[in-house]
Parts: structure tokens; sequence; C-alpha cells
């Protein structure tokens, strides 16, 4: 099936930075060079392909479309991007799915600075042409808009030794999904 029918099929859509790098590429989407520079995705240019993903095979572009929510995680942060009418929760559910990552990993019921870390740079941009934003450690979690979606976006508790991965981005899309709210569309 080609992927123009397969993605307007799905409510959400779960990435990781190979993929979602991928996806852009194959289909024309913007930063196709992200691929192969792809050591620590910058915020922006995630925040870029979501949107691109959300605008081209979206609901708004195709009507019979069902795809409302993207959700992103790399190493270093998780990220959802969701059209705000069908979605909610969304803060809590990207917390959600970070934390699920560190415990997963580290193979462990509770994360501390010994067995963790943050590796989300200091600095952030999170859109091409927003301000630069110092991420804070005491409110970790941000939300903002950006062409008429809402994002999410959550630094990683870096497991230092990890002990189990297989199967980590499953768990950790399965968690964001499970934490957020849909509200539904109509198709």
């Amino acid at each position: 099936m080609h992927e123009f029918q397969v993605i307007p099929k799905v409510t959400s859509l779960g990435l990781n930075e190979q993929e979602l790098a991928f996806l852009s590429r194959v289909m024309n989407g913007p930063h196709q060079d992200i691929f192969d520079t792809m050591g620590r995705p910058e915020v922006h240019k995630v925040t870029d392909i979501m949107t691109w993903i959300l605008k081209t095979y979206g609901k708004d572009k195709l009507p019979q479309s069902r795809l409302t929510r993207v959700h992103f995680h790399s190493l270093t942060f998780h990220m959802l991007s969701v059209q705000p009418e069908s979605w909610s929760n969304i803060k809590s559910a990207v917390a959600a799915g970070s934390r699920a990552a560190g415990l997963q990993a580290c193979d462990t019921d509770i994360l501390n600075q010994d067995l963790s870390e943050l590796r989300i740079p200091d600095v952030l941009k999170l859109y091409n042409g927003g301000e630069d934003v110092m991420f804070d450690v005491d409110n970790p979690v941000m939300t903002f808009g950006h062409d008429g979606f809402q994002f999410a976006l959550s630094p990683v508790l870096v497991c230092k030794n990890p002990l189990k991965t297989v199967g980590l981005g499953d768990a950790i899309s399965a968690t964001g999904l499970l934490y957020s709210t849909y509200r539904g569309v109509d198709l």
C-alpha cells in the first residue's frame, strides 16, 4: 500500500529520529539532510517536520484523513504535536513517555541522578523564526503553539548504563498514547 494511502488512515503516528528523518526524505519534506546529520536532533527541525506531516497528511489537508497526532521520541527529548481540537493532556502524555523511557532503560522503579542524566541543551529554538528558550530544570515540560498545532516537549532522563532497550520505542509511544486524551474527529 502506498504511503499516501496508509498515513491518513491512522489517528496517531509515533516516530523516532531515524523514522522521522526517513519519512521526510522519502516524502520530499523539510530538512531532508537531517538524515545525514542526526546525532542530536534539533528541536526546531523536528517541529518543522512534525508540522509538515500534519499539514500535508492531516485532516485539514485531506478531509478523509484521521491523522491528528504525531509523537516523536529521541534519546534526549520527546515531543508531541496535535490538532488541539482532537487531543488534550499532551503535557502529561509526553512527560509519561519520557519517564517510561528512563525507567525501562535503567530497569528500575525509581530514577535518580546516579542512574540517569539530562542531555537536553540549555538553550532551545522551538521552531524556525522563534526565540531561543532557556531550558528550565524546575519546569522541564514545555508547551507551545505553532502553525495552528499544539506541541509539548519533555526532556528524557537518559539512563547512564542502560539494561533494557529492546521495545523501548514501543513503550514510549504506548505510554504517551495512554496518557493522551483523544476527543475524536468528524469523518
